[in-house]
């Protein structure tokens, strides 16, 4: 509805807004508004094009305007971005800075406004947007890609979420299995409670055990091989993702002791942050911008991909079908070119604006 003394005027008259606040678009039929995802028909409270998530919605019509219901629904743009609960966090510009809704954690806000640094980085924030699929951008898990030493290997990944969770589950019941272990140990076999110790371990070890099978059965079906195209597809196509950037690889500072102590502080403003005494803009000044720009625009150009390219294609004899070949390595696979020469357009747009070219 119009607010009163909100009413759409003509051009040169001053307010240009009107039905749901959005903007008077007269062009197609005089009475469109324009929702940024799609323009809506005011004559007949009606989209013009489809619903680019009409799969999710297959009991409505594809041009409904907020499920039928307007009295009880509301609209917006359509575009989501979500956090790891599959809630979408919404964002605006403010004076320069973006202002998130409170689902938002500090990681997401400094990973979405670092996007938010480039052309380049909001248009590929509108592909996640405008995806079907709730993607969410999060720290990665403890223990997640690291090495025999405990350090992260990773600048930044694009997982499933299914996946993910089915690994944390994992390393949770794990932590659960060992205190009933111990417990078992510290209990005297003569004590009463040794036979409910003992049952707790056999459960625990039954839950993870089951844990085990389940994120290593998620792993083994991600992908599947194309014979015809000699690549790697997805199995789920429509599978919710996570994008994960580790923090500690884009941290400033010209020398290790440099970069350990930044890490520190902004580890320091993170907390600060969870507590309501700082801004996630007080924590760029410890962040190599450029650099996580380049892992931002590289992992969302990863969740646009649909073939990978894991393995050398050997073409079998006698017929146009490809078997999987020996494995390439992590620099040498196109989709990785692909995704890393579009990154560093991202992050040379960044530096040459800063730089005044």
């Amino acid at each position: 509805m119009i607010e009163p003394g909100r009413k759409y005027a003509q051009a040169g008259s001053g307010y240009r807004y009107g039905f749901n606040g959005k903007e008077k678009d007269p062009n197609i039929t005089g009475e469109d508004y324009d929702f940024g995802g799609r323009i809506y028909d005011g004559r007949l409270g009606r989209w013009l094009s489809v619903d680019r998530f009409l799969a999710k919605y297959p009991s409505l019509s594809t041009y409904s305007f907020a499920a039928n219901g307007p009295i009880y629904f509301t609209d917006h743009d359509g575009n989501v971005i979500t956090d790891p609960s599959g809630k979408e966090i919404k964002f605006t510009e403010v004076n320069g800075t973006l202002v998130f809704s409170n689902n938002a954690d500090v990681y997401a806000q400094i990973y979405i406004a670092t996007m938010y640094k480039t052309e380049m980085g909001k248009t590929y924030l509108k592909k996640l947007q405008d995806d079907t699929r709730k993607i969410a951008f999060i720290n990665p898990p403890q223990g997640w890609s690291v090495d025999e030493n405990g350090s992260s290997t990773s600048f930044g990944e694009v997982e499933e979420k299914k996946i993910v969770d089915a690994y944390i589950k994992r390393e949770k019941v794990f932590k659960e299995y060992i205190a009933a272990a111990d417990a078992v140990q510290k209990t005297s076999v003569e004590s009463k409670k040794f036979d409910i110790a003992v049952k707790a371990f056999d459960q625990k070890e039954l839950e993870y055990q089951k844990s085990l099978e389940t994120y290593d059965k998620l792993v083994a079906e991600k992908y599947k091989w194309d014979e015809s195209k000699g690549v790697s597809v997805q199995n789920d196509q429509n599978a919710d993702l996570y994008i994960m950037v580790s923090s500690g690889f884009h941290m400033a500072g010209s020398s290790p002791q440099e970069k350990t102590a930044n890490s520190i502080y902004f580890t320091n403003t993170i907390l600060k942050c969870i507590k309501g005494e700082a801004s996630y803009t007080d924590a760029f000044k410890y962040i190599k911008i450029p650099e996580l720009i380049n892992t931002l625009v590289e992992e969302a150009f990863h969740t646009q991909q649909k073939e990978f390219n894991y393995y050398k294609p050997e073409l079998v004899p006698g017929t146009n079908k490809y078997k999987q070949g020996a494995s390439i390595d992590h620099d040498d696979r196109a989709h990785e070119i692909e995704a890393q020469h579009e990154a560093k357009k991202a992050q040379n747009e960044y530096e040459n604006k800063k730089d005044g070219g």
